[in-house]
């Protein structure tokens, strides 16, 4: 029965063979938000088929530079919803009709903010948020996601799952009763799990380490690009306060962010203090770390069914 229900999630998954689980910010920031309180106009919303033909894009018309904005959040499979950070509808503000995949939408002021939220007709689609680089408008391209009947279905076929065994050689990672060291505790299950994986699901596994040896946050992402994993599964034993603390927690990149996020993030992060050149770290520019959001964010509602 287990195998069914992974079968039918595997063949409602759509994921690229480079997206990975990673904690990502809620916001999107654009520019410098301006201390004066500056509230900037929505003067309109209109709706346009992609040049590919394959999907719609919604275009926030501003008439000046909207400073940050949300990334899409999907409330459940047809509904997802979008903030544009200090903003406000224009007096003559004009609302097209919804047109493509989106039924029904809304435009809501909440507080300094607007809130827009659509209703989809269908759910097969990857909804990514941008700026059009050629105005002061934001964009959200919602597009249908690629037919896996087609002969490119390949590409998309769950056969390469890479397994992170977290910390290792010189990070032991956390270090509980006995001094038994994560690193250690994290391998074994990770060797366990592929051996389920290739037993159980016949696929290939590919794992960041086998042995315990530091590997760089930077050296696991190019060893799974270089096996063209289309799953990548971060294997951690985290420490608890709370000794009554039991089970497990499956961390998956998401729209919400909360001060335990961000303390899981710069929990794991910290490895990076054990690598010799942290310096590719600092050049990693806004606009590389918006596109990756954008990138991510396409993926969201697959690795989301995933965890659950």
């Amino acid at each position: 029965m287990a195998d069914m229900r992974l079968s039918h999630f595997l063949s409602r998954l759509n994921t690229s063979p480079r997206q990975f689980l990673l904690t990502g910010a809620l916001l999107v920031f654009l520019g410098p938000i301006s201390v004066s309180g500056s509230i900037f106009g929505i003067d309109r919303v209109s709706f346009t088929e992609r040049s590919d033909k394959n999907g719609y894009v919604v275009r926030i018309h501003a008439s000046d530079h909207v400073s940050a904005h949300g990334l899409p959040q999907f409330l459940d499979d047809n509904t997802f919803e979008v903030t544009l950070i200090r903003t406000e509808l224009s007096r003559s503000s004009v609302l097209d009709d919804p047109a493509g995949p989106v039924s029904t939408y809304t435009v809501d002021q909440v507080g300094r903010d607007i809130l827009l939220r659509f209703d989809l007709k269908r759910t097969d689609v990857n909804v990514t948020a941008y700026r059009d680089h050629a105005s002061e408008d934001v964009l959200i391209s919602i597009a249908y996601a690629p037919d896996l009947s087609s002969g490119s279905a390949d590409r998309w076929t769950l056969d390469t799952i890479v397994i992170d065994a977290g910390h290792g050689g010189k990070d032991s990672g956390a270090i509980g009763p006995g001094n038994v060291r994560e690193k250690d505790v994290v391998l074994s299950v990770a060797r366990k799990l592929g051996s389920y994986l290739e037993n159980q699901l016949g696929v290939n596994v590919v794992y960041t380490r086998d042995t315990d040896q530091f590997i760089s946050l930077q050296g696991r992402g190019h060893l799974a690009n270089q096996a063209e994993g289309k799953l990548f599964v971060s294997i951690h034993a985290n420490s608890a306060g709370d000794r009554r603390a039991r089970g497990t927690e499956t961390y998956f990149l998401g729209m919400h962010k909360s001060d335990a996020a961000k303390k899981v993030m710069d929990r794991e992060n910290e490895v990076i203090r054990f690598e010799k050149d942290t310096s590719e770290y600092e050049t990693i520019s806004t606009r590389l770390a918006i596109m990756q959001s954008l990138a991510q964010s396409a993926f969201m509602r697959q690795s989301q069914m995933l965890a659950e």
